[in-house]
C-alpha cells in the first residue's frame, strides 16, 4: 500500500509541477505580448487577435 501511495504522490507532484509550469509560461506569453502591443501595433498582431 506505501508503494502505490508513493507512486501517487509523485504521479500528484509531477501533474502540480507541470500546471505551475504552464501557468508560469503563460503568465510570460502575456506579459510579452503586452509589452510587444505597447511598443506598436503591427498588422501581424491585428490578425492573430482576430482569431
Amino acid at each position: 500500500m506505501k508503494e502505490f501511495y508513493d507512486s501517487l504522490f509523485e504521479i500528484v507532484s509531477f501533474i502540480a509541477n507541470m500546471i505551475a509550469v504552464i501557468t508560469g509560461a503563460y503568465q510570460g506569453y502575456k506579459k510579452l505580448n503586452q509589452i510587444l502591443k505597447n511598443k506598436k501595433p503591427s498588422k501581424r498582431n491585428q490578425r492573430r487577435k482576430r482569431k
